[in-house]
């Protein structure tokens, strides 16, 4: 009986499976008669498929051609739109960017048109369109299928990347073409450099003409030097400081000499600063021919010399006169007994001691200017001036921080000198002078202050006038001219009755810090 069931099912199994080859048969003979049809659809997708990719191949190729304008892909790009359409035979296009027009020869604005807007960095710049010249529709439809629509919103898209790198091709372009007209054009030469690990020049990267001509090398030539090929030892201050300078503040301006290509010397000027540049620390070098300039400084030097020498030899003529009236006078008044013509002559001695001090301070200010300002640590002349001056009672405190320095003349510790002897002659009750830095709008001021009696506020100028004081007059009025030198001032701002304040204000082009001291300054 069991056999007989399985008997049937083996029977039902196999009707079922000669029932599914009918469906089969008749499912392929369906389809043999429809293939035909599926087969052209099948074709017509995959012609206009290619068509679309033809497309963009064609645009993708212009892109990569090296050096193509603008314009002309966007010419070359028109005439490529039609044929990607449903039906190219009726189909015409136009490109138009910020008011320029790319068309086909026939192009018109139809009821049957497609537009998409060309982005670029989120602007509309222009627009892309297509159209047909006569309605093809047979039906109640859209004159473009949605595969045009995406095709030509994609072309739009690639248009906007296009023009986007072509525009920044242009702007780099007319950058380095402005860049290297000011390069080729600038009055000094122009060196970028490499940084040895040990902050010093290294191999020249790149030169303007200006620097060529001046050492008489080729471009080719100088790029496989560095400028330490070319100076002949000299500079106007120590190598090391100015290496030291660079590494802490990036820039430093110095004179040096270059030997030239036929041995002659060429005295320079060299404004140098440390840059970035590929992520490569590298030097950027002005290099200015001072030539001319050291012939006049000669020249001046000369004549501040013969001036000297004429200024001395006449002061010492007069001083020598005025001895001798002093001397006359002094016998003059052994024998005069009438009270009025002793008080006359007292004023001549007087007039006679009064001219003097001015001779004396001819010749002072004779030596202002004389020679070139250097940098000084103005924490050590406040030291060194107040050595010179015998305080007495008075207690100096120098709060100047190390590490500063401050461009001035050699003369500068005159300056501080007659601060500190100004306060002790005619502070009174002053028990102390303070040095100290303070930082005013991004000057440096340098600040002596005392707690005597200070100066009333209609003497506040008056006390730089040279023969304005009790004894001299001519203290601080030489100490305002020797500041002035590099531009430096200063002033009176302290309280009355309450002590004096001269603040020294530096400019910053004449003042500097050195951090590599125990003490960094400001």
């Amino acid at each position: 009986m069991a056999e007989k069931k399985k008997t049937g099912r083996d029977e039902k199994k196999a009707g079922t499976t000669r029932s599914q080859k009918s469906d089969a048969k008749k499912q392929l003979a369906r389809s043999q008669k429809s293939s035909p049809l599926l087969k052209g659809q099948m074709e017509k997708a995959l012609k206009e498929r290619m068509k679309e990719l033809n497309c963009f191949y064609s645009i993708s190729t212009m892109m990569e051609m090296p050096d193509i304008p603008l314009d002309e892909i966007l010419r070359k790009i028109v005439p490529l739109l039609p044929p990607a359409c449903q039906f190219p035979e009726i189909a015409e296009a136009c490109i138009v960017l910020e008011g320029k027009t790319y068309q086909t020869s026939d192009f018109r604005k139809t009821p049957w048109m497609l537009v998409h807007d060309i982005i670029v960095n989120g602007n509309a710049v222009g627009q892309v369109m297509v159209c047909y010249l006569e309605d093809h529709r047979t039906k109640n439809e859209p004159p473009f299928i949605i595969e045009e629509q995406h095709l030509l919103d994609a072309i739009a898209e690639r248009l906007g990347h296009i023009i986007e790198r072509k525009w920044a091709e242009m702007a780099l372009k007319e950058s380095e073409k402005k860049f290297h007209n000011i390069f080729n054009t600038v009055n000094d030469g122009i060196h970028i450099h490499e940084t040895e690990p040990d902050g010093t020049p290294g191999k020249f990267i790149e030169v303007n003409e200006v620097a060529c001509r001046m050492l008489q090398y080729t471009h080719d030539e100088m790029l496989k030097h560095g400028p330490l090929d070319f100076v002949t030892g000299y500079h106007n201050r120590p190598f090391n400081e100015i290496i030291r300078e660079l590494s802490t503040t990036g820039h430093s301006i110095f004179e040096t000499e270059h030997r030239r290509k036929d041995g002659t010397i060429l005295p320079v000027e060299i404004n140098t600063r440390v840059v970035s540049l590929c992520g490569k620390n590298m030097m950027v070098s002005v290099v200015r021919d001072i030539s001319e300039r050291k012939q006049v400084e000669s020249a001046l030097k000369l004549a501040n010399k013969k001036m000297s020498l004429v200024s001395s030899i006449t002061r010492h003529d007069i001083n020598n006169q005025i001895s001798a009236i002093n001397m006359f006078l002094y016998l003059a008044e052994e024998g005069i007994t009438d009270p009025t013509i002793r008080e006359y002559l007292q004023k001549v001695e007087k007039a006679s001691q009064l001219i003097q001090k001015q001779i004396w301070f001819t010749g002072e200010y004779d030596m202002i200017g004389i020679s070139a300002p250097v940098w000084s640590d103005p924490r050590a002349l406040a030291g060194i001036a107040a050595k010179q001056v015998p305080p007495g009672q008075v207690k100096i405190k120098n709060d100047i921080p190390a590490g500063a320095e401050v461009f001035a003349d050699p003369l500068i510790v005159r300056g501080f000198f007659n601060l500190i002897d100004n306060a002790v002659k005619y502070g009174k009750k002053i028990t102390t002078i303070r040095f100290s830095v303070e930082e005013h709008d991004g000057n440096h001021v340098v600040v002596c202050e005392d707690d005597g009696e200070g100066v009333v506020a209609e003497e506040k100028e008056k006390i730089f006038e040279r023969g304005f004081g009790k004894n001299t007059g001519i203290g601080l009025a030489l100490a305002r001219e020797i500041f002035d030198i590099t531009g430096i001032t200063i002033r009176e701002t302290g309280v009355p009755g309450k002590g004096a304040r001269f603040e020294i204000m530096v400019p910053k082009g004449a003042w500097r810090c050195l951090i590599d001291h125990d003490t960094p300054c400001q």
